[in-house]
């Protein structure tokens, strides 16, 4: 009697995970989704911020004498982002691999950590916020920081997609799972849901005639 009780629970505690795990999963991603929105919208603020000081449309990262990027635009971001203490620790005269920058790598500030990202890629400090590498007009719709989680980078590494890599990445997008999100250079956060080519040309220049 007692066996047969214990397999009628075990059997109704297996129906309930059945049921219930897909509405749990979706209630994390939908969590996930948020984060994404709310990292995004403090990266805008933040350029919008910064750029009221150096006049630039899109962020540029740091630069020595001979116009070298030694580190991204995400460190230059930092005091506008609150972290003035961390930014404080960078040697801003050091490329992002010299030892006394690469140990700063771990302590990535959550607003560059992307939601979907796992534990290991955590620890490793990469981040799916890449800037746009093509001219774009102030004040406009023009994308100028995009969401890729196709193209992880690690967050202190001053490294700009290439116009063919941009594009290798937006075109996925029709056919891909997540929305993609970006931040114009008129400092809005804008999503699209299975985006058209169409679209994708609106927000993102086209580079040497060429479009997803």
């Amino acid at each position: 009697m007692k066996i047969r009780l214990l397999v009628l629970i075990t059997m109704a505690l297996v129906f309930l995970l059945w049921a219930f795990l897909p509405n749990i999963e979706m209630g994390r991603n939908e969590a996930r989704q948020v984060q994404e929105r709310l990292n995004l919208i403090s990266l805008a603020k933040a350029i919008t911020q910064h750029r009221s000081q150096d006049h630039t449309p899109r962020p540029q990262g740091v630069t020595d004498n001979d116009g070298n990027t030694l580190l991204s635009w995400r460190v230059l971001l930092l005091p506008e982002l609150g972290h003035e203490d961390l930014f404080a620790q960078f040697d801003l005269n050091q490329p992002w691999d010299a030892p006394v920058n690469q140990n700063l790598i771990s302590q990535m500030p959550g607003v560059f950590d992307s939601p979907f990202h796992d534990d290991q890629q955590r620890a490793n400090g990469v981040t799916t916020y890449r800037i746009v590498a093509t001219d774009v007009s102030q004040e406009s719709e023009e994308a100028i920081v995009v969401s890729l989680p196709g193209a992880p980078v690690i967050w202190t590494k001053p490294e700009v997609l290439s116009p063919k890599q941009l594009w290798q990445q937006l075109s996925r997008y029709p056919e891909a799972d997540l929305p993609l999100r970006f931040i114009t250079s008129a400092g809005k956060v804008m999503e699209l849901d299975q985006p058209t080519s169409q679209q994708l040309s609106t927000h993102f220049v086209a580079v040497e005639g060429k479009s997803p």
